[in-house]
């Protein structure tokens, strides 16, 4: 059953379902990229565990907005072939 919700919301919400969660991964990584950097700047220290992850969410982020939008058009693309009769599945 949750396959079946998955792949529901991969095909019908992608850019809900992939692109949402990366640009709040992505915000939150560039947030906490920014304290990072204002630590750094004013006593010289890093807090190296949250650099890091800062790092993994912006990237995690672009990865999820990435698949979202890449999902999206392959999809979209489809249909229309689909539409025009380029496919009789």
């Amino acid at each position: 059953m949750v396959g079946s919700v998955v792949r529901y919301l991969e095909t019908e919400h992608a850019l809900l379902t992939f692109g949402l969660p990366g640009l709040i991964a992505f915000l939150v990584g560039v947030l906490s990229g920014i304290g990072v950097a204002s630590e750094y700047s004013t006593s010289g220290s890093v807090n190296v565990a949250l650099a890091l992850g800062s790092v993994l969410l912006v990237v995690g982020g672009l990865v999820l907005g990435s698949t979202g939008l890449i999902l999206h058009a392959v999809i979209n693309a489809a249909r229309r072939w689909r539409a025009i009769g380029g496919s009789q599945d």
